[in-house]
């Protein structure tokens, strides 16, 4: 369920994210055509500058809400490593009747766990 709320919450954010950064966008393009044109049709040239414009403001209004949120989650980071279970970087944790040179195999009862049924692989034609 939780990954599940996740992904909305992601998809939902990104959909109000991209119609907030491009009404914005539309709005500078529109603000700096009107200021420019002084009256007349505004030239290729003068549309091609404003969507420059526009993208410009557009990305400085992204860049400035990635900001205050990397600033406002920064205090909820904890230095140091996170202890989340088996962590990848450490060489000494082995799955049990295993060693360092790999001679001994575990058996297919200490794989399974909790009275489950461990996969095993059938030999001859299937």
């Amino acid at each position: 369920m939780a990954p599940a709320t996740i992904n909305v919450s992601q998809q939902i954010g990104a959909s109000i994210g991209t119609a907030l950064l491009n009404s914005i966008a539309t709005a500078a393009a529109a603000s700096f055509i009107t200021a420019h044109a002084a009256g007349a049709v505004p030239s290729r040239v003068l549309v091609a500058q404003a969507a420059v414009h526009s993208y410009t403001v557009a990305f400085r209004v992204g860049a400035a809400i990635l900001t205050a949120a990397a600033l406002a989650v920064a205090p909820l980071l904890r230095p140091g490593q996170a202890e989340l279970g088996v962590s990848a970087a450490r060489s000494d944790i082995r799955p049990r009747g295993v060693t360092t040179d790999r001679r001994t195999q575990p058996s297919v009862a200490e794989i399974a766990t909790d009275g489950a049924p461990a996969c095993v692989e059938l030999e001859g034609p299937s």
